[in-house]
């Protein structure tokens, strides 16, 4: 019963709607079974694709996971190095405050105490200190009982210093040292002044390399491929691996690429081919970076395990909905068939071949209505074999047989338009 708000007669039009257009796409089926072979395929290669989005996602989150951890590395490992760097600037300012007042000894004792007291903060990085007069020989060295004065004229931050009056603290390059018997070191100096502005020597302390690797060596690299410093001007002063490079050898950078911040030609070690992703942080205060590399090798590696095993289920998938598909378009069109020989058995006489009653009763009501519609004529014609049964009587049933094929023939083959039907 309808009710006055109307809501049952919109649900069962909706319903009526709902089957009709299901109705619909169910006899397009019948009609094309290869349209559900085309859609399973279409569904399995977006399944494929589905998956090889989401892995290639995956990939890029490792990455970028990686790169994370390699930033979080190199600004840890920069900050602690940064620390180290901002107490021994301190130490050398004092240095240079002592060594140009007139009034105080050029390296005093309290200076030294304060320079050991860092080399025991700083786990033995600082190696030696000394201040250089401005012909470039060690005037006041750290240890007292040293020999001999011992030039150092040669090296690149005197050199530096004596050039450039405004350069501030100076990173030098790698050199050995020879004061303690040719081992590797890395000094940081300042320009010492006399009262006219003139040059009057160098401030300078002495980092050990082997010491600085350290630095890097005791980070936990596991899931990283190498952890280095680098000098601005490309010299590699602690590495860890040091695979083919090591500490105190140049690494040629074009130009000023690391002091606009484009470490990429560090990436070109001697060790070899090393990973294009990396993450550099530059040391506060120093002019050195911190360059990480993840390892790209184990990424990929975990990476492609999970690709392989989601790869293979998903083809799995896929080959199985596809076939599927193709199965079942292969069984409709089976059925289609063998229901098209069924209604052609039960609308054609066994005998004859021409239609049966059913199907003339089933062409006559559609082509009375389409007469009606068009107000044309319909004809029927009506043949019958006179004193049949005499002739059966006198040749037998299998001749009769013949005779009716024969005349079902001979009528059914003057059949022209697609309107026209012979039936027994």
């Amino acid at each position: 019963m309808t009710t006055s708000s109307g809501v049952p007669s919109s649900r069962n039009a909706a319903g009526g709607w709902t089957r009709r257009r299901l109705h619909a796409v169910s006899g397009k089926f019948d009609d094309y079974p290869w349209m559900i072979g085309v859609i399973g395929t279409i569904i399995a290669l977006a399944i494929l694709a589905g998956v090889a989005l989401l892995l290639r996602t995956d990939r890029q989150a490792r990455h970028e996971h990686a790169l994370e951890r390699a930033q979080s590395v190199a600004s840890v490992v920069a900050a602690s190095l940064g620390g180290n760097i901002a107490v021994y600037d301190a130490l050398l300012m004092e240095m240079v405050r002592e060594a140009e007042d007139p009034a105080t000894p050029l390296f005093p004792d309290r200076v030294r105490d304060r320079v050991r007291f860092g080399q025991a903060l700083s786990r033995d990085f600082l190696d030696d200190a000394y201040v250089v007069d401005k012909t470039g020989r060690i005037a006041a060295p750290l240890d007292r009982t040293q020999g001999a004065p011992v030039s150092v004229a040669d090296r690149d931050y005197f050199r530096s210093h004596e050039s450039s009056p405004s350069l501030g603290l100076y990173i030098s390059q790698p050199y050995a040292s020879r004061t303690h018997g040719g081992r590797l070191s890395v000094a940081l100096t300042r320009r010492i002044a006399a009262p006219d502005h003139s040059f009057a020597g160098v401030a300078v302390l002495a980092l050990r390399l082997d010491r600085l690797n350290t630095l890097v060596s005791d980070v936990d690299s596991a899931d990283l491929k190498s952890i280095d410093i680098v000098e601005e001007k490309g010299t590699v002063l602690a590495c860890d691996p040091c695979a083919g490079a090591q500490p105190g050898q140049l690494v040629v950078l074009p130009g000023d690429a690391a002091r606009n911040g484009d470490l990429a030609a560090a990436l070109a070690f001697p060790r070899g081919t090393r990973a294009k992703a990396y993450r550099s942080v530059r040391v506060p205060g120093a002019s050195m970076f911190v360059v990480v590399t993840p390892s790209t090798d184990d990424l990929l590696h975990e990476w492609q395990r999970h690709a392989l095993l989601f790869g293979a289920i998903a083809l799995a998938c896929a080959a199985t909905l596809m076939a599927g598909s193709w199965l079942l378009v292969a069984a409709m069109r089976t059925r289609a068939a063998a229901a098209a020989r069924l209604m052609s058995l039960s609308m054609t006489d066994g005998l004859t071949g021409l239609a049966n009653r059913r199907a003339l009763d089933a062409k006559l009501g559609s082509e009375w209505r389409r007469a009606k519609r068009s107000g044309s004529p319909l004809s029927i014609l009506f043949a019958d074999i006179d004193d049949f049964k005499h002739f059966n009587d006198a040749y037998g049933h299998s001749t009769g047989d013949d005779v009716l094929r024969a005349v079902a023939k001979n009528i059914g083959g003057h059949v022209r338009r697609d309107s026209d039907m012979a039936a027994r």
